[in-house]
């Protein structure tokens, strides 16, 4: 076995932790969480707490950067955020600094447990002597194996069980018994169209940072698409612009592809709301707003990729 303090290919920073206190001396896992200096007390899937991850960088000799590529979710952060607001979150000397960014606890967004490929699961304990959770796994977006292509497991078939917080179990069943009821049978997501394996590959590439854009160059490219400047912003006069460009985008998904991302999708009358997806932060890089999720910037990748097809083809 490796040495305890060696991140495992591709694993999350936060499950680590878990993982550590499982092969550990400590009984309670309040007393890992000390000895690590963590602040945050309930792990949970895609959190980025700079504080932490700055504890773990310095205790692993890893830089910031090299846990971001595969480790940690912090990458997401340049397609949803300012330059501004990323100097903020990692600044320590900052007065209004965001201290912690919880991706899949937003009341708008769809809450999502810890997951894992049960095929990982297997390779990882014949290599690693233990399983763990990989930083792909957790991601809004991605439902299924980065490595395999098979679905991931979130919770179990029987007795409904799900991993919220990293004390329910600290790494994934090696057994493949529910550790609650003891099944074997778990659950992955039921519902997986082309458009959402488009958004998944491009959560993939953001998290990892291979997709040469940023938060910027995202909105500047809605801007171009919708047909509004930063002037017409300012002066409010391209609403009816916006308002058609989130319809086509909506009604480009559907309920069903929506209602796997967002808590609070409305069909009335045949047209169809989502406030999360369709916000001022998709285009307006000023709005001064709670950063927009980025799944909606994937999913907005998307949607610009179908329009320029569609273009190509009807030339």
């Amino acid at each position: 076995m490796r040495n305890l303090y060696t991140l495992l290919p591709n694993e999350d920073l936060m499950g680590f932790v878990g993982r550590i206190h499982y092969l550990g001396p400590f009984q309670a896992f309040e007393d890992t969480r000390q000895r690590l200096g963590l602040t945050t007390r309930l792990l949970k899937a895609g959190e980025v707490t700079y504080k932490d991850e700055y504890k773990l960088s310095q205790l692993l000799g890893y830089s910031l950067e090299s846990l971001a590529s595969k480790h940690t979710s912090r990458n997401l952060l340049h397609y949803c955020m300012t330059q501004d607001e990323l100097n903020k979150f990692s600044d320590p000397s900052a007065t209004n600094k965001m201290p912690k960014i919880t991706f899949f606890d937003s009341k708008s967004v769809v809450k999502l447990p810890w997951r894992w490929c049960p095929e990982c699961v297997e390779a990882d304990v014949a290599e690693f002597g233990c399983s763990y959770y990989h930083r792909n796994h957790q991601l809004l977006g991605v439902h299924t194996c980065y490595k395999h292509g098979c679905l991931l497991y979130s919770e179990c078939k029987h007795c409904d069980f799900r991993i919220d917080t990293i004390k329910q179990a600290y790494v994934p069943p090696v057994d493949n018994k529910c550790p609650c009821c003891g099944s074997t049978e778990f659950l992955g997501q039921d519902y997986i169209s082309d458009k959402m394996h488009q958004v998944e590959s491009y959560v993939l590439l953001m998290a990892e940072g291979k997709l040469d854009l940023n938060f910027e160059r995202i909105a500047a490219s809605v801007c171009e698409h919708i047909g509004i400047n930063e002037q017409s912003i300012l002066a409010r006069t391209g609403g009816k612009s916006v308002r058609a460009f989130n319809r086509g985008m909506l009604n480009f998904f559907g309920i069903e592809d929506l209602n796997q991302y967002f808590s609070f999708v409305i069909d009335y009358k045949d047209k169809l709301k989502c406030r999360t997806l369709c916000n001022s932060r998709t285009y307006d890089i000023r709005y001064k707003y709670t950063p927009a999720h980025p799944v909606v910037y994937a999913m907005l990748l998307v949607y610009l990729d179908h329009h320029h097809e569609s273009q190509l083809l009807a030339a």
